[in-house]
């Protein structure tokens, strides 16, 4: 706003003093630090993302790789999650 302040509506009334929380949603520590500029310990939506395509420059070993995704059934990108987490 011009005032240099953030507003935000409430669904219930908010006396002066009440704490109120932000919920950020289901976001990966990457996207909490990118976006929000920090991250938990212990998150259960953190994800690594892996590429699983071969690099076409590896030749024949590129599409050896390929065949082994293809059998294994895991072509296209796929995450990493922590056990237990959502």
């Amino acid at each position: 706003s011009e005032s240099g302040s953030l507003g935000f509506h409430s669904l219930a009334p908010i006396s002066s003093g009440d704490q109120i929380f932000l919920n950020y949603g289901p976001l990966s520590n990457m996207d909490l630090l990118l976006y929000y500029g920090f991250a938990l310990d212990e998150n259960p939506y953190d994800k690594i993302e892996l590429q699983l395509q071969p690099d076409e420059e590896e030749g024949d070993l590129a599409m050896m790789k390929r065949v082994l995704l293809a059998h294994c059934r895991l072509d296209g990108d796929h995450f990493l999650r922590r056990s237990g987490g959502v």
